[in-house]
């Protein structure tokens, strides 16, 4: 816990000095307009389909963005004079820092409780709230709970997961700490539909390191050419994933997007999990 707060007060002390802050078809690949996706011939047998959990099987930004709000507009029966845009600047900037760090590192005694009782009242502490030792820790509670009630599954995420079980393992590989992480896959019913889930600090790496790769491999019992990892982190999903021996999908659920920005690029661009479903032996023993 003290280098987890060590790492945290160093970035609040370096944030401080801041100021405010045709999808096109490759050459390799092809398309079908049907599912909004280009993809070359996958070869040989897939034994098993890793996941990203947060922007490719349930819309964490969403859920982020709600719980923000709701926090936001609890904490104007105490201050009605706080200044929303500024404070979701400086929120957002902080925690996505930070969050940078914990993914990097993973310091011991990391939370994602523990980062929104750092950044929450030292937000509001820039923003010039005069109350921030007594609203801070409120507003980290609320976002806390918040940031669970309104996590939600994309719809086609399960009928996906079970038409593919029967076919392939199915397993959630995710950065992130183990406390909301297993709050987000419990609300959900997660674990209903998948054979197994990975989360970097129990695995104590992040992706792309090959090691919580491996411990997926680990898991699947299967060879990294027969693994399929689908995310819609370019780096960490995709090249982390084809770095390690796997496949990769890159998931793309913003509608239209670029094309990969460099090599080594994925087998296919979906935009929703459907076209998953095509690819392997849905069925097969």
């Amino acid at each position: 816990m003290r280098e987890y707060h060590r790492i945290v007060a160093f970035h609040l002390i370096s944030l401080e000095s801041r100021g405010p802050s045709g999808y096109t078809e490759f050459p390799f690949l092809r398309l079908d307009s049907t599912h909004s996706i280009g993809y070359r011939s996958m070869s040989g047998p897939i034994r098993a389909v890793f996941f990203d959990l947060d922007q490719t099987l349930a819309d964490d930004r969403s859920s982020a963005s709600q719980a923000w709000d709701q926090t936001f507009r609890y904490l104007l029966q105490f201050d009605s004079r706080l200044p929303r845009a500024e404070l979701e600047t400086v929120y957002w900037r902080m925690s996505n820092d930070i969050w940078s760090v914990i993914d990097e590192h993973l310091p011991e005694g990391a939370s994602a409780r523990a980062l929104w009782l750092e950044v929450w009242p030292e937000a509001l502490r820039r923003v010039g709230c005069t109350a921030w030792k007594k609203l801070g820790p409120l507003a980290a509670q609320r976002y806390s709970e918040r940031r669970i009630t309104t996590y939600e599954l994309y719809p086609d995420t399960v009928p996906v997961l079970d038409q593919i079980r029967p076919a392939a393992a199915v397993i959630v590989v995710t950065n992130g700490t183990c406390d909301i992480q297993e709050a987000k896959i419990e609300k959900v019913g997660l674990r209903d539909h998948v054979d197994a889930v990975v989360i970097a600090q129990a695995v104590g790496a992040s992706k792309p390191s090959p090691r919580i790769y491996q411990r997926a491999l680990e898991l699947a019992d299967c060879l990294p050419q027969e693994a399929l990892m689908v995310g819609d982190d370019y780096a960490r999903d995709v090249v982390g994933a084809l770095q390690c021996g796997l496949r990769a999908i890159w998931m793309h659920r913003d509608g239209d997007g670029p094309e990969p920005p460099y090599p080594p690029f994925p087998e296919s661009v979906i935009h929703d999990l459907c076209p998953l479903v095509s690819l392997l032996p849905v069925g097969a023993t």
